[in-house]
């Protein structure tokens, strides 16, 4: 197994950076991997190569929170389309999602929707 560190970039955040506060750990094999957020020292969530999603930490602070947001969004997980009062509340829906090999699509919103449609091209004969 090969075990790698990056420091979070910040693609979606509107920060330009997280200033080396979020590192993302990677534990590889020849047919696998785990990512494993870590804010501030403390293990937040992992994700493997099959897209399964597990939130380690629910109390973290609102920055921990921004670091959690970002790594979920980098993974092509959307943490909007899943209701919660916070960023917390939201992964735990997504574990749930990601880990039952199915999409909860009672969580699209009308905006998700409206440009799938949109996307859509007539058929023509």
């Amino acid at each position: 197994m090969r075990t790698n560190f990056y420091y979070l970039e910040a693609r979606y955040d509107a920060r330009q950076s997280f200033y080396g506060k979020a590192l993302v750990r990677i534990d590889e094999t020849d047919t696998d991997y785990i990512k494993t957020l870590i804010s501030y020292e403390q293990p937040i969530a992992t994700i493997n190569a099959g897209g399964e999603f597990h939130l380690l930490y629910e109390d973290g602070s609102i920055t921990t929170g921004r670091h959690l947001k970002e790594f979920m969004r980098q993974a092509n997980i959307n943490p909007d389309r899943f209701k919660g009062r916070n960023i917390y509340e939201k992964a735990k829906k997504a574990e749930e999602a990601t880990n039952n090999d199915q999409e909860d699509w009672s969580k699209v919103t009308n905006e998700e929707l409206t440009e799938f449609f949109s996307k859509l091209k007539p058929i023509t004969a």
